[in-house]
């Protein structure tokens, strides 16, 4: 039985981590290629897309040979008639009058009771609030807000811009179809329109916001439709000395680790320094099952500029490119993770001075009942890294920043509006 016990630990590995362990090895799919972006026109474009329909979302390039990468696996965005080459202002001003609140019930103090940590919420927001009102209006950063959807999640997508969405400074949905009074957009990426395909989703994403909104945001806020967010708590934690000292090469508990990231230092004193910010989570992958350190999509995550543009800028011609590019897998977060950690870009630790996670918010109701056990593993954090989570309601920091809804009682749409009734009553 002894040596059965690494054989069967081994198998386990390989069952979780199945799509990680066979893309590192360059079994995965066929390889991508570029569509050029300059689209051919007149009778020649006519015939090529005469089999292929306009709004369909699939993009089947051709195949190149074996193992050949190309750095821009990406073709643009369509409009509302299927064209190619759509760009569009993402101010939510543009949805405005679409701005629906009769969904939006006024706040009721006896909800206090059923959901303790509230006050501890509302409480931080308008310490946040309070922050941001005092700055002027340069030192305010600009934040475009970017969630991934599909078509049947529309109606989810419209809860979030009849409210959060409109805090932000930006806003598109990333869909296969284009709604403009929803902020969707139809952006075109490799393979299917799945869960088990979102890599190739996010890349797409990144692109698109490196392409076309790099220099008129200071940072680019990424999570799925399923999700609450407090922008006024990101503004605030961006601005905050909790952060901003990472500008200036700190080093924490993550990126100060030289034996697990090599690059780690070299890449904190860039400047502008390269930062992605969310919930750390930590697991094993790849052929030697390292330790690796990734920001979880669950709550989503922040790029600032200088690390939207080195992930951009990446040759993807590179040894390790097959892994990053062309894998098929819903852990877009671990493989974003991964690819910026080739460069030395570590996920920061977002905890607050008590210890409370910022990126950690879930079902407001069941918070409180915290224990510190899975699934979201913060033991692996303080096994690695010797980074403790607080228990209860200490586990999250009273300027939390998003809520993952995806298991909350009463479906999404209703936790959604709920929330914007706990934090801002019925003004979106």
């Amino acid at each position: 039985i002894s040596r059965l016990v690494p054989l069967l630990l081994l198998l386990v590995s390989i069952y979780f981590n199945w799509d990680l362990v066979v893309a590192n090895e360059g079994l995965t799919g066929a390889d991508i290629t570029e569509l050029p972006k300059q689209i051919k026109r007149g009778s020649e474009q006519k015939s090529e897309s005469s089999s292929q329909s306009k709004t369909s979302n699939t993009w089947t390039p051709a195949q190149p040979a074996r193992h050949s990468v190309v750095p821009r696996p990406y073709v643009g965005a369509r409009d509302v008639n299927g064209n190619l080459d759509y760009t569009f202002d993402p101010s939510p001003s543009r949805f405005a009058k679409y701005v629906d609140t009769s969904s939006i019930q006024a706040f009721n103090d006896t909800e206090t009771a059923r959901v303790p940590i509230l006050p501890k919420f509302q409480k931080g927001l308008r310490e946040s609030q309070k922050l941001l009102e005092g700055l002027p209006e340069e030192k305010i950063p600009k934040i475009l807000c970017i969630v991934y959807t599909y078509e049947k999640d529309h109606d989810v997508l419209e809860a979030v811009r009849n409210t959060w969405a409109n805090k932000c400074d930006g806003f598109f949905a990333a869909s296969n179809k284009t709604v403009e009074s929803l902020g969707a957009v139809d952006l075109i990426h490799d393979g299917e329109e799945s869960y088990k395909n979102m890599w190739a989703k996010t890349k797409s994403i990144l692109l698109f916001a490196y392409d076309n909104y790099l220099g008129e945001y200071d940072f680019f806020y990424i999570c799925g439709v399923d999700m609450f967010v407090l922008v006024d708590n990101l503004r605030a934690y961006l601005v905050s000395e909790d952060y901003l000292r990472y500008n200036d090469g700190y080093r924490d508990e993550f990126s100060s680790r030289d034996d697990m990231f090599r690059k780690a230092k070299r890449s904190s004193e860039l400047r502008p320094r390269p930062l992605i910010v969310g919930m750390p989570f930590s697991m094993n992958y790849g052929r030697g099952g390292d330790r690796h350190l990734f920001a979880s999509g669950g709550n989503g995550y922040v790029l600032n500029q200088a690390a939207l543009s080195i992930f951009n800028e990446l040759d993807m011609r590179g040894s390790s490119a097959p892994f990053f590019w062309n894998v098929r897998t819903s852990q877009e977060d671990v493989i974003l993770g991964g690819a910026l950690e080739r460069l030395g870009v570590i996920t920061v630790n977002t905890q607050d001075r008590e210890g409370g996670w910022r990126f950690f918010g879930k079902c407001i109701e069941y918070l409180h009942k915290f224990d510190g056990r899975a699934p979201e593993r913060p033991g692996v954090l303080y096994k690695s890294f010797h980074v403790k989570t607080p228990t209860g309601m200490d586990a999250y920091s009273a300027q939390t920043v998003s809520f993952h809804l995806k298991d909350c009682n009463g479906g999404v749409i209703e936790s959604i509006y709920r929330y914007q009734s706990y934090f801002y009553g019925q003004v979106p």
